[in-house]
């Protein structure tokens, strides 16, 4: 614990998780005005429900109470489990979901036809997909309806004041976390790099296009789909939040991580699934390579302090008392679970194998950006 060695070990735990919570705080309000188009905002979403839910979870357990007042019809959690994509679940039960969630969008948009002959006629759109001048995926909307659900998926469509009221919800905890720790700790500068972001995009029918060819196998679409939806995740990290954070931001990595994390576990599974249907998953072979050589960063653990603001498991501390340091990036949480890493060690090569998987789930996808119009 060198210097800090005279220091109580609960008291140091303590202050590292405050001074994280800090970190991640003061990015967050730092990010308010560079993400403020509604699609990247609405893309932010989980992660600001992380934060809030996570900040519930620690002053709760500090037996403080903490009441989040939510007046909308959405649960904090439920937008936040999003995060996990569909690593944490079943390949069977994300089939479902996925296919439910294109079927119920594609009868909210039926119905919006102008005359009745044409319902029928599935000339239609049901999935709308956000690129960025590159042409490169941030997002689409049936991911972004499924933020909102809960174990079962409704089909009704939201209103846009109860996504307003859900974000001034979260919005007024980050603002008080702000405001009491403001004269606590060191105000430490969070550097936000300044950018325009143009969102383009494009809609499609499901029924129509196959993103994933893979033969005629029954299951592209509902595969295609997920795959769609996880790599809205990672790219949205990756060409939105890696390109106006630095390099040593922490809450970055935080997020790179548990993207990099839950994007291993849901292609596995399909490969896992393919594997023990004896399907073709020759096209996959990139991916499934890229999966093998990640194993050795897949750590359920630290996976666990990047998600929650706690440096221990239960009353197990996890950093080794020897790297325990307050002045070094994660306060040696890094040098502890990845022997012989460091914090910016640690971040390359996640950020490495994160940028393999959005690209070569781009190419399986093979999105077509002809047409693409300026939002």
């Amino acid at each position: 614990m060198n210097k800090n060695s005279f220091v109580n070990k609960e008291s140091m735990y303590q202050t590292i998780t405050t001074l994280q919570i800090k970190n991640d705080c003061l990015t967050l309000i730092g990010l308010q005005r560079v993400l403020s188009q509604p699609i990247l905002s609405l893309a932010f979403l989980p992660l600001y429900s992380l934060f809030v839910e996570e900040i519930e979870n620690t002053i709760g357990q500090k037996g403080t109470l903490f009441k989040i007042q939510n007046e909308s019809p959405f649960k904090i959690s439920n937008v936040r489990s999003k995060l996990k994509l569909f690593g944490s679940d079943r390949l069977g039960k994300s089939r479902k979901i996925t296919s439910k969630l294109d079927e119920v969008q594609g009868e909210i948009y039926r119905s919006k036809l102008r005359f009745d002959f044409t319902k029928n006629l599935n000339i239609h759109y049901n999935l709308g997909i956000f690129f960025n001048e590159e042409g490169r995926v941030l997002g689409n909307t049936q991911y972004f309806y499924y933020m909102f659900q809960e174990q079962e998926t409704s089909d009704r469509e939201y209103e846009i004041e109860e996504i307003k009221a859900f974000s001034q919800a979260l919005g007024t905890v980050i603002s008080s976390v702000d405001s009491g720790l403001k004269d606590v700790l060191p105000n430490d500068k969070v550097i936000i790099k300044e950018k325009n972001y143009s969102i383009r995009y494009k809609d499609f029918n499901t029924d129509r296009v196959q993103f994933c060819k893979f033969g005629n196998n029954p299951l592209r679409k509902e595969i295609s789909l997920i795959l769609l939806h996880v790599l809205s995740n990672i790219n949205f990290v990756r060409f939105v939040l890696d390109e106006v954070l630095t390099r040593d931001n922490t809450y970055l990595f935080r997020v790179k991580y548990i993207s990099f994390y839950y994007t291993c576990k849901s292609i596995q599974k399909i490969l896992e699934f393919l594997k023990r249907k004896g399907m073709d998953d020759s096209i996959f072979i990139e991916l499934e390579e890229l999966v093998k050589g990640s194993q050795y960063l897949l750590d359920s653990e630290f996976r666990n302090c990047m998600m929650h603001y706690s440096f221990k498991n239960k009353e197990k501390y996890l950093i080794d008392d020897s790297r325990l340091d307050i002045n070094i990036l994660l306060y040696g949480l890094v040098e502890t679970r990845f022997e012989g890493m460091g914090f910016y060690d640690l971040n390359d090569k996640v950020t490495t194998h994160i940028n393999a998987f959005s690209d070569s789930i781009e190419k399986i996808l093979d999105i077509s950006t002809s047409g693409l119009k300026n939002l």
